[in-house]
C-alpha cells in the first residue's frame, strides 16, 4: 500500500484489552506501583505483596508465575491463584 502526504486515520480493535494489564507473566515491581493492584495481591498473598511492597528489585522482577514456583515462599499456591484471576480483571486508567 502506498500512501500520499495527507493525514490519515485508522481505527481498529486490539486483540488485547489494554485497560487490562496484569496477568501471571507480570512482575511485582509493576504490582507494586498499583495501589489497587497491590490491595488485591495482599487480599490473597499478604507474604507475596510484602515482598512486592519491599522494593527489593531481584524479587521484584520475578512474575507472579515465577513466584509461582519458588517453594520456599510462605504462600498458598490456590491463593496466589485467584490473587491472578483478581489482578487479571482489574483495569486501569
Amino acid at each position: 500500500m502506498t500512501l500520499g502526504a495527507g493525514a490519515y486515520e485508522y481505527c481498529y480493535l486490539p486483540e488485547t484489552d489494554y485497560r487490562k494489564p496484569y496477568s501471571k507473566d507480570t512482575a511485582l515491581n509493576r504490582i507494586a506501583a498499583d495501589a489497587n493492584a497491590m490491595k488485591a495481591l495482599a487480599k490473597y498473598a499478604p507474604a507475596i505483596a510484602g515482598i512486592a511492597a519491599s522494593g527489593d528489585p531481584e524479587l521484584g522482577a520475578n512474575t507472579l508465575e515465577d513466584i509461582s514456583h519458588k517453594g520456599f515462599l510462605p504462600f498458598e499456591p490456590e491463593k496466589l491463584g485467584q490473587a491472578v484471576e483478581e489482578l487479571s480483571e482489574l483495569a486501569v486508567g
